[in-house]
């Protein structure tokens, strides 16, 4: 390992790695994560990608959307294909908060549900419509999605 010149090197075996150091403060990252919300459902991690990977089956290419909506005692996935059909997949949870009906791109969700445990549970909070959502396993995990459009 050798620093030189904003440079620093690695050289293992034959080969020789560099990488330009950079000055500067890191970006107040803290600040885009969505403060904790009431508006929220705990689900283990399996249920959820189960019913994301069913729910995704009939969406298009053009259009990668799954609807959730969270109502009392449920959260309802659905996606609609034109000349295909849709899908419904309904999963009981604990929520009794206001409704809420949000649109996400599932492969977004499951890219973070897929490096958590299974058989943990995983909270996923909403504030609104228009803001991102938190998915989170705890403290040492925070994953933020943007909300996508959902057609009617």
């Amino acid at each position: 390992v050798a620093v030189h010149d904003r440079r620093i090197f690695f050289r293992v075996g034959r080969a020789l790695l560099s990488s330009r150091l950079i000055d500067g403060s890191f970006p107040p990252y803290e600040q885009v994560i969505p403060p904790s919300s009431v508006k929220g459902i705990d689900v283990t991690v399996a249920d959820l990608s189960t019913a994301l990977r069913r729910a995704s089956l009939l969406t298009t290419r053009e259009m990668r959307a799954v609807a959730l909506e969270f109502l009392p005692g449920r959260l309802v996935l659905s996606s609609r294909a034109p000349d295909v059909g849709e899908a419904k997949v309904e999963l009981e949870v604990p929520y009794d908060q206001e409704e809420a009906k949000l649109g996400f791109n599932p492969d977004f969700l499951l890219d973070a549900l897929k490096v958590m445990d299974p058989q943990r549970k995983v909270r996923f909070e909403v504030t609104s419509m228009r803001t991102p959502a938190k998915l989170t396993d705890g403290p040492e995990y925070v994953y933020v999605i943007s909300p996508v459009s959902v057609t009617e």
